[in-house]
């Protein structure tokens, strides 16, 4: 086995691209991978020689549901085997193929750790909600199960669920619903816009808190002032229209590296409505959550810059896809499109190799993987950051078009929403 310092803590496997729902909002429904792909059990059994041994954790979950590999149940207990003493292992799954035999022999034998149950559809919804999938009785049936379990205390189970325009009304209900279930936890993320249609129901921005703040204080601002300060031959220069004290928070915004964009924030202007009703609603989600004893994790409506990072940059971790192929993150997975601000961006996945042509730790440890890890520990400083950025409304060849960012970064981090923490990682 190679040193444990030269391999990462946590490894995201996906088990298979194959689903048996197709959710709008979901990766899975984005693009089309034809035929379906299952990973060799060869290639698992070696990283489980190679790498189990020095990780702390073990996700299974990604573009499809893991338990349609037919070996499932055998990744798992060969990753028993494997891990080290404490290593937690981690499952992400729709609910619909987790049958009572499944569930006995995850609990009787110790074979996962942590359960998450995708669920985004509103509690007693009879009708086709957009994007969601309609096997919730047979979801609900199998999540009874688990619950009722005389073993059931051995797995953390928890809801994760995808809040939009159309279902966040019903989040307070979701959290009763599963509060009074039993579950342990419940794991809340914005919506990925991977379809034009889904722009919309986004309930949060790009903008950073930070921006966010500097035009809250700056007050009603004159564009024609606005116009003279970004036309200005020097920042010390007085602008007609503003005043001392807005001037001294601009200056102040230029210091601590704020990028301000005006179009965007009078764009804003007109959600705020909007954002305080989700906050009424996180407060009365929050609200149930406590009542019923359960742990809510809800995403930020807008997010904090300085805390900007990669979750798997963070975690020391690493994802490989059913095909064997080695990528950084999640998002990362295939070649999708998102929608942000009326563009559109086109992902290209970005491969560091495939462990069926070279041993993991040397993909691991080759010099592209690390030189990336290592920009990536300090977002601010080596990638910018689209959301702020004055070409957010606009058309931008790097935002658009470009395998890279405009600081030449690849692949292209610079518009991510998981590193703020909106959409949110497994990890």
């Amino acid at each position: 086995m190679t040193s444990q310092a030269h391999l990462p803590k946590l490894l995201q496997i996906e088990p298979t691209t194959a689903c048996n729902f197709n959710c709008e909002m979901c990766l899975h429904d984005s693009t089309s991978q034809s035929p379906d792909r299952f990973l060799d059990m060869h290639a698992y059994r070696r990283l489980a020689d190679e790498v189990f041994p020095a990780l702390k954790g073990l996700i299974l979950f990604g573009w499809g549901e893991p338990l349609m590999h037919p070996d499932f149940l055998e990744m798992l207990r060969c990753a028993r085997r494997s891990l080290p003493n404490g290593a937690l292992i981690k499952v992400t799954s729709n609910g619909s193929l987790l049958s009572s035999s499944s569930v006995d022999a995850v609990l009787e034998e110790r074979l996962i750790d942590h359960l998450n149950i995708s669920y985004d559809r509103p509690p007693g919804d009879t009708s086709e909600f957009p994007g969601h999938h309609s096997a919730s009785d047979l979801v609900l049936g199998n999540l009874d199960y688990m619950l009722r379990h005389p073993l059931r205390s051995r797995m953390h189970i928890s809801i994760e669920t995808v809040i939009m325009r159309s279902n966040i009304a019903a989040l307070p209900g979701l959290v009763e619903q599963f509060g009074a279930l039993g579950v342990d936890s419940i794991f809340v993320s914005h919506v990925f816009p991977y379809h034009p249609q889904l722009e919309p129901e986004m309930l949060y921005t790009l903008m950073s808190a930070e921006a966010r703040d500097v035009f809250e204080k700056l007050g009603e601002l004159d564009p024609a002032a606005w116009f003279g300060l970004q036309q200005a031959k020097s920042s010390a220069a007085a602008v007609p229209g503003l005043t001392p004290r807005q001037q001294m928070l601009l200056k102040q915004a230029r210091l601590d590296d704020i990028k301000l964009n005006y179009a965007l924030f009078q764009n804003i202007k007109t959600r705020m409505s909007e954002f305080e009703n989700t906050r009424a609603v996180f407060e009365r989600t929050r609200s149930a959550a406590e009542r019923h004893g359960v742990l809510l994790d809800l995403p930020p409506l807008f997010g904090v810059l300085k805390e900007r990072s990669c979750p798997y940059v963070q975690a020391d971790a690493a994802v490989i896809r059913a095909d064997g192929s080695v990528v950084p993150c999640f998002k990362n997975l295939y070649a999708h499109r998102a929608y942000f601000n009326g563009r559109t961006r086109a992902y290209t996945p970005h491969v560091f190799g495939s462990i069926e042509h070279t041993p993991f730790p040397a993909i691991w440890n080759s010099a592209a993987y690390c030189q990336f890890r290592s920009d990536m520990l300090d977002m601010n400083a080596n990638i910018g950051w689209c959301g702020d950025c004055s070409f957010s409304l606009y058309y931008c060849y790097f935002s658009e078009e470009a395998r890279h960012d405009c600081m030449l970064n690849e692949p292209f981090c610079a518009d991510c929403p998981f590193s703020l923490n909106l959409t949110r990682c497994v990890v």
